[in-house]
């Protein structure tokens, strides 16, 4: 049998030898240096990946000043870290295209990246690298008696430098920026990291057994969301779209308002339903959801369908009417009249 003993001596040297191997890492070396090596040795580490990290920089940031650090990056990456404090980083798109590459042909291409909104799976592409780089960068810092990105990881995709700051729960967080290039400098770009600065106070600690829930509830829960109703969809030639003034009337379907949909975002509908109004505010009574799933193949609520090459024979476009000072009020919804099961 083996000898169990002799196992966790073994695992013992090797924490004693990493432990040592990270003190002489960071022998000599800065903080922002130390930013920079982490990245470096993951992207070697999992994929043979040469990147050079360089122009590193550690900031001092509040709530405004992170804000527009975030703003400059095109995917904006959410951070569990302990206590409930998140995180967040920041990549350029080029970037995000190298570790995708890497990760999916096995070489950093020197294409231009395409022009797309990221998606949760983009994000998750650079969980790998963002994991291993927060790790080695911890174990950094606490050779240089900081403590940085303990216990940081990956967590989700924010959509907007906006979602992040509804998140940002400290009062001052330390940034850190690089420049990486990737594979000999076919991809180049920056990378953000911001963690929250530790705010000690002589709080209790709470009671053995107390759950913290999951990570950042409360303040994802607290995310404004905009949801906008929708009358109809008007699919009009390219000509005449053109030709819209300031006081244009687009005529609607009969019986739009009670065909109206709830919508969030341009592309996922969430019930069907009327429109009216209650006590003089616009009211929306649900009729069926629709489970938030995307539309099919139709234009967007605002974007018109674009003919270039429509048929001559086509009917000329109404003549515009002119707009009214004032717009009808819409028809009252009487909930009090719905019995359960209406």
């Amino acid at each position: 049998m083996p000898d169990r003993r002799a196992s966790d001596d073994r695992d013992g040297l090797r924490q004693k030898a990493q432990a040592a191997r990270r003190r002489q890492d960071a022998r000599g070396m800065s903080l922002e240096k130390a930013f920079c090596r982490a990245f470096a040795r993951a992207a070697e580490g999992l994929w043979d990946l040469a990147v050079l990290a360089r122009e590193p920089k550690s900031i001092l940031y509040d709530q405004e000043m992170a804000v527009r650090a975030l703003s400059n990056c095109d995917l904006i990456l959410l951070l569990d870290g302990p206590d409930g404090q998140p995180g967040f980083a920041g990549f350029d798109r080029t970037l995000v295209a190298g570790l995708i590459e890497i990760q999916t042909l096995g070489l950093v291409s020197a294409m231009r990246p395409e022009e797309r909104v990221f998606t949760a799976t983009d994000a998750a592409m650079t969980a790998p690298l963002l994991d291993d780089a927060l790790t080695r960068f911890a174990g950094y810092a606490a050779a240089l008696d900081e403590e940085p990105a303990a216990e940081f990881r990956f967590g989700a995709m924010l959509e907007s430098a906006r979602s992040a700051g509804n998140l940002l729960n400290a009062s001052a967080y330390r940034g850190f920026t690089a420049a990486l290039d990737l594979a000999g400098g076919r991809r180049h770009g920056r990378v953000v990291l911001l963690l929250p600065v530790p705010e000690h106070d002589d709080a209790a600690d709470e009671p053995a057994g107390t759950s913290r829930g999951r990570p950042h509830e409360a303040l994802m829960l607290g995310l404004p969301a905009q949801l906008d109703v929708v009358l109809a969809r008007v699919t009009l030639p390219l000509s005449q779209v053109r030709d819209f003034q300031p006081g244009d009337v687009l005529s609607l379907p009969r019986g739009a308002l009670g065909t109206a949909e709830l919508v969030a975002g341009p592309r996922h509908r969430i019930s069907r339903g009327r429109l009216g109004q209650v006590d003089g505010h616009r009211a929306f009574r649900l009729s069926d959801a629709l489970g938030g799933q995307p539309q099919a193949a139709e234009p967007a609520p605002d974007t018109p369908t674009a003919v270039a090459d429509a048929p001559a024979r086509a009917a000329p476009p109404p003549a515009p009417r002119a707009l009214p000072e004032t717009l009808p009020d819409l028809p009252p919804l009487t909930f009090d009249e719905i019995g359960p099961g209406k």
